[in-house]
């Protein structure tokens, strides 16, 4: 089993994404309510050394010999940046490999100028603000240390200057959390002084992972395609829709060892068959028979979520 890498898997904006943990599950300094990955459990208020390239350099090797993707991106069941060691990933990375790193970032640690000049060998730097009043904050994204959305912005402004690769702004909106009238007038101050490339507007597409197992975060809900359009005409040519967008299924060869890759992309977000499918780039008739075999075999749980059914795990 892949202890650190997983897929490649297809992303909507990146293309066959060959996916990087550097930190332990859930270490994060926030605390999203809509996480799939889960509640937070270990609260990073301080960076420390987690997973060293020597550890990942083995994984990595045998990845290479055995896998085709497009970009390697860090990301992690948690905030890659509070791994010190990231430094020495990435130039390990580049040093084997000539494509696209990707960083995929909460942008907390991004106000630290350390931190901003750790990052700098990416090609993509995609961080989150989901909300820029602090209340909205709060309850969204229940950062587990004190930190304003206005020192976020400022620590993004200040990337924008550093660094000379692209920035693609996510926003994640709920439905009564984050998008009302102040809220986006707010977003769209912020984004004129991050100026970043792209704005990537989200919402939930899949269910927190808390949902699963208790009866919590019902009220956790997506916007409609109508808001989510409103709100980008409000942003401007920079702001793009990426919830919901469906992947073309491309997968000419067959997957090695399909549980065990069914597996470890539950064990980073609960989802449904036919996302299974478009994630891992296999066509959905291919799956359904394992994933019944893994759910006999109590390797994964599935429930009703908004009338689909969503297979999940806990393994990890």
């Amino acid at each position: 089993m892949s202890k650190f890498i997983f897929g490649p898997v297809n992303s909507r904006r990146l293309g066959r994404s060959l996916g990087i943990d550097i930190v332990p599950k859930k270490t994060c300094n926030l605390n999203c309510v809509y996480c799939e990955v889960g509640p937070t459990t270990t609260k990073g208020i301080a960076r420390d050394f987690y997973v060293s390239w020597e550890e990942l350099k083995p994984e990595f090797y045998e990845v290479l010999q055995k896998k085709e993707f497009d970009v390697v991106t860090i990301t992690g069941m948690g905030e890659p940046t509070l791994n010190k060691n990231l430094p020495d990933i990435v130039q390990g990375i580049k040093e084997l490999i000539d494509k696209p790193l990707v960083l995929l970032t909460n942008a907390l640690l991004l106000t630290v100028p350390e931190v901003r000049r750790e990052v700098l060998e990416f090609s993509i730097i995609s961080p989150s603000l989901d909300a820029v009043l602090q209340e909205d904050f709060e309850r969204i994204d229940r950062p587990v240390i004190p930190v304003t959305p206005q020192t976020i912005i400022d620590g993004l402004a200040a990337l924008r200057k550093e660094f000379s690769g692209k920035i693609w702004l996510e926003v994640l909106l709920a439905q009564g959390y984050n998008h009302s009238p102040e809220a986006i007038a707010a977003l769209q101050e912020a984004v004129k002084k991050i100026q970043p490339d792209k704005v990537h507007l989200n919402s939930v597409g899949r269910p927190p992972l808390t949902a699963m197992k208790e009866k919590f975060a019902e009220s956790v809900q997506p916007l409609s395609m109508e808001q989510l359009e409103a709100i980008q005409q409000k942003l401007g040519d920079c702001a793009e829709i990426i919830a919901s967008k469906r992947q073309t299924i491309t997968q000419k060869q067959k997957i090695d060892n399909l549980p065990e890759n069914i597996l470890q992309y539950l064990k980073r977000r609960p989802a449904d068959q036919e996302e299974i499918a478009q994630g891992l780039n296999v066509r959905s008739q291919e799956i359904g028979d394992i994933l019944t075999q893994l759910c006999q075999n109590n390797h994964i749980q599935k429930k009703i979520h908004e009338q689909k059914v969503v297979f999940f795990t806990d393994v990890g």
